[in-house]
């Protein structure tokens, strides 16, 4: 694993040097097999090397698939035929409105030539009117999109999440019409069975599990978590109780120690192996039932794994079991390191693996039927916990509690669910009795979920660690487990455990945050966060909200949470545009801000009375500024530029975009909001020049005048832009204008959130996108 992490982060030396180290690592293994502590660190540094080979060796090539280097080479408009295998498609049930799945694009044509070219593609598909399952052969057709979902500095996303499984580009689909059914499954797919029997399998559950149940069961039994409202989710996460929405290591942990209970050890070899064997079935059929998801299997795999022993009368020894189930897996997909699914359903079966027997050994007075669920229900919490954090951004106080009484109704559920699932197939008529069950414990668990989240002081807000934080709690978890199994040494390792874990907890946040300017991308909008020198932080703009789409609570506060951020000393709306304040309202509800800046003129009738009530709510000052007042954020110095406090009544709410000069020394940005051509003109005269220009009104024929570029005279133009509907208001000439004047120009729906730090050596340019390695379109 650490192989493999140095790798990934371009820290290892080239092939030609960690070979040769690999070899004498490995010469020096078998040399000092005698002495355990020498032989133990050179078989260490041969798995790290060769960890960090392996990924060097799995990554070496050109970035993406055939497919996206293509459309890279080409207009954003340009129609691409695909044909090609579908994977992982949405469960289906009459009437949804949107279906998504992944195409294996296998043959390809664009304008009208056929080329030898293969990709994974994401079609995302509204109005679909009928489904397609996993296997089938079908054709699409239109133009690819290599942005996939928002990508900012710091933060993961959708997109991170489907370029590790190898799917480069996407494509938008509207209509029964718009996708052609070439070719049905391989006859005896396993996949498309599976596929066939999850959508009648919800079909089957939505037919005896009331509506206001469905959206839950669905979720926490089949995984499909796109029927569940955001605030729901959000229930989930506040009350820690999150992990029961994804069929996943916490699921078939669930599984496994619900029949070690009811399972009692064989007094015999055989019987012990025949229980092993027959554990390792059921956990197996829970997984096929449900769907075969990449999460549940990898954690049927590390439990089988783990019960082998028993099949083949060895010791059951966790850390061994583990090691293996992972090596395995890296093996497979060194990428799986950074995936969280990953990390929290591997996590999640070790906390039990490691930490179940411990606790147990806390409460002797409990019966056995009680005290390993007990043991099993706090255990699993403990190692993903940072995890967790970095994913969900809560830290909640009350889960161990929570989860207490959610778990065991979870496992009810579960078998419950599993109960149903067999009755569709064999006898339809017990399905309605196990949906009306599952009902009921849908709606306990909603209740305790949305019980302990709403009392307060139960969660709170917590940014994602750094990774020495992680590191630190590793080891701590580390040392408290050595405490627990070691003969010798306890009070030292409990000792260093408290030590580490304290250590963790001061290191949670970067003792010194480099100054930084960071362009989000937000899609059609603005939102512009400034870490000043000395830390002090601002936020200009927060994204666009729509009846769709909220992008403060999608993008905005993601980055800020996993950049380190809870407060913000200044929130600055330029003007009252949706996709300028409309984000605004999850960013006050969510972060302590120091003042909200708004320009001169009120706009009444608009998002800015809804963000003007939060702070009079939540007490955050609000302050009107214009033309000449400037004030400090830190060691840095913001200037108002633009509007004047008094200007003509006619003029529009974009030509009095709030403007600020942000400085400090080094780095220079003006960021003006969707000023246009009056705008423009009156910015020209206030002596505009900055090093960093965010390109006002996202390129668009109404603003970037060549006299309003020639007195700003950037060395950088950020626009943010991303689709408006199905086109861009961003227009080609008006980048030519920047081009022609030697301007770099970065645009976030090609390259990502763009963050610009200054050092000695200039400025620092960070795209998200490109530093990650994605392909991105070069054409535009």
């Amino acid at each position: 694993a650490i192989g493999v992490l140095l790798a990934s982060r371009g820290w290892a030396a080239g092939p030609w040097v960690l070979g040769p180290v690999a070899l004498a690592c490995l010469a020096g293994f078998f040399a000092a097999r005698r002495f355990a502590r020498a032989s133990a660190a050179f078989l260490f540094f041969v798995f790290l090397v060769g960890g960090a080979l392996y990924t060097a060796a799995r990554s070496a090539g050109p970035a993406g698939d055939e497919l996206a280097r293509d459309a890279a080479q080409h207009s954003a408009k340009t129609r691409y035929v695909l044909e090609g295998r579908v994977e992982s498609p949405d469960i289906w049930l009459p009437g949804q409105s949107y279906f998504a799945f992944v195409l294996r694009a296998d043959s390809v044509e664009r304008d009208g030539e056929r080329l030898p070219l293969r990709g994974g593609v994401l079609v995302r598909w509204s109005d679909p009117g009928r489904p397609v399952y996993e296997a089938e052969r079908v054709r699409v057709e239109g133009p690819l999109e290599l942005a996939i979902g928002p990508v900012n500095p710091g933060a993961s996303g959708m997109e991170d999440y489907y370029r590790r499984y190898g799917v480069h580009s996407g494509l938008r689909l509207r209509g029964d019409a718009e996708i052609v059914r070439t070719a049905a499954a391989p006859a005896f797919s396993p996949s498309y069975a599976l596929s066939r029997f999850r959508g009648h399998l919800a079909g089957r559950i939505a037919e005896v599990v009331p509506a206001s149940s469905l959206p839950l069961v669905l979720t926490i039994w089949l995984g499909d978590r796109r029927r569940l409202d955001i605030d729901t989710y959000q229930t989930f996460i506040d009350s820690g109780t999150a992990h029961i929405l994804a069929v996943s290591g916490v699921h078939v942990s669930i599984m496994f120690v619900t029949l070690s209970v009811l399972l009692p050890a064989g007094a015999s070899a055989r019987r012990t192996r025949y229980r092993a064997l027959f554990m390792i079935l059921v956990v197996a059929a829970f997984v096929v039932v449900t769907g075969g998801r990449v999460s549940s299997v990898r954690a049927a795999l590390m439990v089988a794994v783990y019960l082998a022993a028993d099949c083949f009368g060895r010791e059951r020894d966790a850390p061994t079991a583990l090691s293996i189930a992972g090596l395995g897996f890296l093996v497979y997909e060194p990428n799986l390191l950074f995936d969280a699914g990953f990390q929290l359903s591997f996590l999640s079966i070790a906390s039990i693996l490691l930490f179940s027997g411990p606790i147990e050994n806390l409460f002797p007075i409990l019966p056995l039927l009680l005290r390993q669920p007990v043991a099993a229900t706090l255990a699993v919490q403990l190692l993903p916990l940072p995890v967790a954090i970095h994913s969900f951004f809560v830290l909640p106080l009350l889960a161990p509690l929570v989860n207490l009484m959610v778990i065991p109704v979870t496992t009810v559920l579960l078998w419950v669910g599993f109960m149903a699932s067999l009755g569709a197939v064999v006898f339809p008529p017990a399905a309605i009795v196990f949906g009306q069950a599952l009902h009921v414990l849908a709606q306990i668990v909603l209740w305790l979920a949305e019980g302990s989240s709403s009392l307060p002081y139960t969660h709170t807000q917590i940014t994602a660690p750094t990774t020495l934080a992680m590191a630190l709690y590793a080891a701590g978890m580390f040392a408290l487990w050595g405490s627990q199994s070691a003969s010798h040494g306890r009070r030292i390792l409990a000792l260093a455990s408290v030590a580490a874990l304290l250590s963790c907890a001061a290191l949670w946040r970067p003792i010194a945050p480099r100054p930084e300017m960071t362009v989000l991308d937000v899609g059609h909008g603005d939102a512009i966060f400034v870490r000043a020198p000395g830390g002090a932080t601002m936020l200009v703009d927060a994204g666009n909200r729509s009846d769709y789409v909220d992008l403060g609570r999608r993008a905005v506060a993601p980055f800020l949470w996993a950049n380190h951020e809870t407060r913000l000393d200044a929130l600055l709306i330029t003007h009252p545009d949706a996709d300028h304040i409309g984000g605004a309202k999850y960013v006050l509800e969510n972060f302590r801000v120091g003042a909200l800046l708004l320009g001169p003129r009120a706009n009444p009738g608009t998002m800015e009375d809804e963000v003007l009530a939060i702070c009079a709510r939540k007490k955050v000052p609000v302050k009107r500024v214009a033309r000449g007042d400037t004030f400090a954020l830190g060691g840095a110095a913001v200037e108002v530029l633009h509007p004047p406090r008094e200007s003509p009544p006619e003029i529009k709410e974009n030509d009095l975009s709030l403007t600020v000069r942000v400085s400090w020394p080094g780095f220079s940005a003006l960021l003006p909001g969707d000023v246009e051509s009056w705008g423009e003109e009156q910015l020209a005269q206030a002596a505009p020049e900055a090093q960093v220009l965010k390109v006002p009104h996202h390129a668009s024929l109404t603003s970037s005048s060549p006299a309003f570029i020639e007195a700003v005279n950037p060395k950088i133009a950020i626009v943010s832009v991303g689709p408006r509907g199905r086109s861009s208001v961003l227009k080609p000439e008006v980048i030519a204008r920047y081009r022609k004047r030697g301007i770099t120009v970065l645009r976030t729906d090609i390259v990502g959130g763009v963050r610009i730090r200054s050092s000695q050596a200039g400025l620092e340019i960070e795209p998200a996108r490109i530093q990650r390695g994605y392909v991105v379109r070069e054409s535009e």
